[in-house]
């Protein structure tokens, strides 16, 4: 595992989440949170978090298409897209660990996956399955 992911790693089980590593990925959960991945994109890493659209994305696609550009627009350090029925929100850092620059940029990936869900409640009722909520 590279060094980054060891770091990115412990920091992530300090903060009570678990990791699970399967060659160059960590893949993490965490009971109140939502589940995504780090996956070793060479000269850094890529965060990514899925979730899995639902019907109303392709029947109102304007709508649909106007709540990725609010999100987009609101972000600092994500990107929303769509890939194959999911919605991927991801975020690229650099292949360096220093534990008080990841805890920024953690902390602010955090924020991005979540918020849109409390400040879109109805689009999130709307274009998303129940699954893709996250827990509690």
């Amino acid at each position: 595992m590279a060094d980054s992911l060891a770091g990115i790693s412990k920091h992530l089980l300090d903060l009570g989440y678990a990791v699970q590593t399967e060659k160059e990925i960590l893949k993490v959960s965490h009971p109140d949170r939502y589940k995504f991945w780090v996956i070793d994109v060479g000269p850094g890493t890529l965060f990514r978090t899925l979730f899995k659209l639902g019907r109303p994305a392709d029947s109102d696609s304007a709508e649909f298409l106007r709540f990725m550009n609010r999100a987009n627009d609101d972000a600092i350090i994500t990107r929303f897209s769509t890939r194959e029925g999911f919605l991927a929100v991801e975020a690229w850092f650099p292949d360096v660990y220093e534990h008080g620059v990841f805890d920024v940029f953690f902390r602010r990936y955090v924020f991005e996956i979540s918020d849109w869900s409390q400040r879109e409640a109805e689009t999130l009722n709307r274009f998303f399955p129940t699954e893709s909520k996250a827990p509690g």
